[in-house]
């Protein structure tokens, strides 16, 4: 897992999302981007990304295959019931 800071060229992810959030991640394995300093990020967002390294991992054999599904299940589901994040935003909880 690479974790880089400051990457705010990840800011169309406030589009994305929906929601006006600050700061945000963005994990493509085995990268993890974060929009704010390394001092900024909370142990949830950590937790969250984490859930999708973990999971991103699972699938590494098929990285093509998984990123269809994440998109065919963000097209039905949008981003906050998307399946995959729910388990990440649960994740953040534990």
């Amino acid at each position: 897992m690479i974790n880089l800071y400051n990457q705010k060229w990840i800011a169309w992810q406030k589009i994305y999302m929906g929601k006006n959030v600050e700061p945000y991640g963005w994990c493509a394995w085995p990268f993890i981007l974060y929009s704010g300093k390394k001092e900024g990020i909370s142990s949830a967002m950590r937790a969250h990304e984490a859930h999708h390294f973990a999971h991103q991992q699972r699938w590494l054999l098929y990285p093509f295959v998984y990123d269809v599904c994440y998109l065919f299940l963000w097209f039905r589901y949008g981003y906050w019931n998307h399946p995959w994040e729910v388990l990440a935003r649960r994740a953040e909880s534990e």
